[in-house]
């Protein structure tokens, strides 16, 4: 029997040199293969973050406090001053009357 030329692929171990890395990238290769079966195993999850303690319940009032309003007297050192709004067609502007 003839010997088959073998390439330097077939004499590779391709799954022992993909598995001593943890990432790998390739760039303009083309494979040639019959069938191929390639394992991912999936990424750990994260843990699940600690649940901190609920805050506790405020109670509910049963009933509304009961108490009169008194409203402030006050007493201002000025006057108020008045302001129109808006100008009327004898003073150039568009209404009838002023507020």
């Amino acid at each position: 029997m003839a010997k088959e030329k073998k390439s330097i692929f077939d004499e590779l171990n391709i799954l022992k040199l993909l598995s001593e890395f943890q990432e790998i990238e390739l760039e303009d290769v083309e494979f040639k293969i019959g069938d191929l079966e390639l394992w991912f195993q999936p990424a750990v999850a994260a843990p699940a973050p600690a649940k901190l303690p609920a805050p506790p319940t405020k109670i509910k009032p049963k009933e509304i406090l009961k108490e009169e309003f008194h409203p402030p007297v006050m007493e201002y050192p000025g006057r108020i001053v008045e302001v129109k709004i808006g100008a009327t067609k004898g003073e150039g502007g568009t209404r009838g009357k002023t507020v």
